[in-house]
């Protein structure tokens, strides 16, 4: 079987996790030639407790999972603390998140935009210039919001395992 087509049946979801919502991004194909399937924000409902909160978080992470079948995941880790009750929000987030797609049986990878790059094969080359264009690659970002951007990068970075 040829490799480019096996590869093509492959998804990846990204997060990016703030601690009132959540951006996401679903990319097939490969992190060389990435195809972007769906990307949005999911925004937690304002007056629900935290556990509530964190329980509509898995929902919407397993209801995208039911939706777009992917078999590996990024979730893009914080450079540095945005304040303290901010930092401890978003933490929860992506452990949800996270053991959420455990649970499915989906391959989590985790790490910051540094890590990132080292995905990408960038080695050192920052990815902040790369998140200030219109486009990544084969994807055109041109109309997206920074943080659903990273959220398509972190979905590339998961195709690359």
């Amino acid at each position: 079987m040829n490799q480019d087509v096996s590869m093509a049946s492959v998804a990846a979801i990204g997060f990016r996790v703030e601690p009132s919502k959540f951006h996401w991004a679903v990319v097939t194909n490969t992190h060389a030639s990435p195809n972007l399937v769906a990307a949005g924000t999911y925004d937690f409902v304002v007056g629900e407790s935290e556990a509530e909160t964190l329980s509509s978080c898995r929902r919407e992470t397993s209801d995208l999972c039911e939706r777009h079948s992917p078999t590996r995941a990024w979730i893009r880790y914080a450079e540095r603390s945005p304040g303290r009750q901010g930092l401890m929000e978003r933490c929860r987030g992506e452990g949800v998140i996270m053991a959420t797609l455990d649970a499915r049986g989906i391959r989590v990878f985790t790490g910051k935009l540094v890590s990132m790059g080292a995905a990408l094969k960038h080695g050192k080359t920052s990815l902040k210039p790369y998140l200030d264009a219109d486009r990544f690659r084969t994807i055109d970002w041109s109309t997206r919001a920074l943080n659903v951007r990273e959220a398509i990068l972190a979905a590339v970075c998961a195709l690359s395992g």
